[in-house]
């Protein structure tokens, strides 16, 4: 996973503990790294959204968040993780994912 595609590169998980526990922080950064593995192994997940983006790009949800990616790169290339309620198109654009 490129650095970059760490929600604010690294801050949102810092903050999460101030409004959750830090077992929940945990909790989701640990259900990143499965779903990273599973996309790894199964690519072709998620959906696509032309409506944020003409990128071959995927999106899937892992709770309040969505991964990106792109399933054609080996080894799996992350593009961003956004949380849902973030401006998606805005982050994409940032970090490469959009056109």
């Amino acid at each position: 996973m490129y650095p970059a595609a760490w929600p604010e590169s690294g801050s949102e998980k810092r903050r999460l503990p101030g409004k959750h526990s830090v077992d929940a922080a945990n909790r989701v950064e640990s259900e990143w790294f499965e779903t990273f593995e599973a996309l790894a192994r199964t690519p072709g997940q998620g959906h696509k959204r032309t409506d944020l983006t003409a990128e071959a790009v995927l999106f899937f949800p892992v709770y309040s968040y969505l991964v990106v990616y792109r399933p054609e790169k080996r080894p799996l290339e992350v593009v961003a993780i956004i949380h849902g309620a973030g401006d998606v198109r805005r982050v994409l654009k940032e970090r490469g994912g959009s056109q």
